[in-house]
């Protein structure tokens, strides 16, 4: 019995190795991307790419803050997996004042990064025609000099799959998606 329960813990060290190296070879894709290219589409892309391999969803996507007389933005502009949900394009129309989304305004009001397990069940959850199959959300915030200027965000249709660990380590991503 006792040897079963080492094994157990020597998988699960395993395991946690296993993703800990591969979370840092995307991290250093992603830097390498940034280094090698001034092309923002191609950037951002590598970045959406490197954290679907650490972090699984069902969509992941950039939207940055616009500012307005009449009220901060948050606009879609690059994104995975809304074309498999017969909504390509439709990212790039998203145009959202933050204020009026309690996740949004969350994240920009706190700086830190915020995950929904269960969204039909949370008050910061605005559910909109396009985005009734997400089920589970997180996300971070792109931060240039103490400010939000943007949101990298994760959407599943599995109730539950994010937890704070996810949006935390989505973070890392944010925080090179920034510079």
């Amino acid at each position: 019995k006792e040897l079963s329960g080492a094994v157990a813990q020597l998988e699960e060290a395993l395991e946690r190795t296993e993703h800990l190296a591969a979370t840092a070879e995307a991290l250093r894709d992603t830097a390498a991307a940034m280094n090698s290219s001034l092309d923002l589409e191609v950037v951002l892309d590598r970045i959406l790419q490197n954290v679907g391999q650490v972090v699984p969803s069902d969509t992941v996507d950039i939207m940055l803050v616009e500012r307005a007389l009449t009220g901060d933005m948050l606009v879609g502009v690059r994104g995975r997996g809304y074309r498999e949900r017969g909504q390509e394009g439709w990212l790039e129309s998203v145009r959202l004042p933050i204020q009026s989304v309690p996740s949004f305004r969350r994240i920009v009001q706190t700086g830190a990064p915020y995950a929904i397990p269960e969204v039909k069940k949370s008050p910061d959850w605005v559910d909109f025609p396009e985005t009734r199959w997400i089920r589970s959300y997180a996300a971070a915030p792109i931060r240039t000099k103490g400010e939000v200027v943007g949101i990298l965000n994760l959407c599943s249709e599995s109730p539950g799959f994010y937890t704070q660990a996810h949006a935390d380590l989505l973070q890392a991503f944010a925080d090179q998606a920034a510079i």
